[in-house]
């Protein structure tokens, strides 16, 4: 299932988007400031269309490239706000035997520690990982993440690729940006968008 953008403004680059976004893995590259976060906000309905439609968009997840939260909220407090943001009844247990389809033992429980922390005690790279991996764990056709690898080190990096690719066997489909190049995703043969041209 295809996504189809037509004649979509970008405010503030005066510049119309045409596009057919295939299913399956789609990279959307370009210049910085050439308005990829600006295109995947207006996918995600963060932002406002001022002109043309999306068509395809009605079943999307986000992963921006923000995550801000309370530094008092608890991880595990988040988790449960975001499914019931969502809509979906769904709860920690959920999301454990959603992780154990990639995670060894250890990670698993390294997972549940993060779960008991406060958000303002994690490090950049751990709040991107376990927001990451939250968005996810929810049942989508396209999940939509903004530079998701950014100040993640290797190890929850692969993670987050397994996760990726489990997503992708079941028919999903990934819209994502980064500007680092990750071997194992370009592996999977990634379509290639420019908003450059």
């Amino acid at each position: 299932m295809s996504m189809e953008i037509r004649n979509v403004k970008l405010s503030h680059i005066d510049k119309d988007i045409n596009m057919i976004v295939p299913s399956g893995l789609v990279y959307i590259s370009g210049k910085n400031g050439a308005g990829k976060t600006l295109l995947l906000d207006l996918i995600a309905g963060l932002e406002k269309l001022k002109k043309g439609e999306i068509v395809g968009n009605e079943n999307v997840i986000y992963i921006n490239q923000s995550t801000y939260f309370s530094d008092k909220l608890r991880v595990k407090n988040l988790l449960e706000f975001t499914y019931f943001l969502d809509g979906c009844k769904r709860n920690k247990e959920h999301f454990i035997q959603f992780a154990q389809n990639t995670l060894d033992k250890g990670q698993i429980e390294k997972l549940d520690s993060l779960l008991e922390k406060r958000w303002g005690v994690l490090s950049g790279g751990e709040r991107k990982y376990i927001y990451a991996l939250i968005v996810l764990s929810i049942p989508k056709e396209w999940y939509i993440m903004d530079e998701p690898f950014a100040y993640i080190d290797e190890e929850k990096k692969k993670i987050l690729i397994d996760i990726i690719k489990l997503r992708l066997k079941e028919g999903k489909n990934i819209i994502l940006t980064s500007h680092e190049y990750i071997e194992e995703m370009n592996a999977l043969e990634p379509k290639t968008i420019n908003i450059d041209q």
